[in-house]
């Protein structure tokens, strides 16, 4: 099975790209900060991580994507003032 780690300042948006990605078949982990999600790249493989651009801490999802960039297969990161769930693309999971 697929892992994914969602990050997100919103829990909400966490909540929600967890349903999607469930749906999918994917395991699925969240977090809320970028510390916390530094420390589950850092604890266990992911294959996707989606990360929000403006999350509300010192880091952002770049730099966060930048400091696990050589832990995962894929990384994506969201903008939700540009975009909203209906810009979310499937990704075909044969191509992962």
């Amino acid at each position: 099975m697929k892992r994914v780690l969602v990050v997100d300042d919103d829990r909400a948006s966490c909540d929600l790209l967890r349903e999607i990605f469930v749906s999918q078949d994917w395991q699925v982990e969240t977090a809320v900060t970028p510390d916390e999600a530094l420390q589950k790249a850092h604890a266990n493989k992911f294959d996707l991580v989606v990360s929000d651009v403006n999350l509300e801490a010192e880091k952002s999802g770049l730099d966060l994507l930048l400091a696990v960039e050589d832990r995962i297969h894929f990384s994506m990161l969201l903008s939700p003032s540009v975009i909203g769930v209906e810009g979310l693309i499937d990704c075909p999971q044969d191509d992962m």
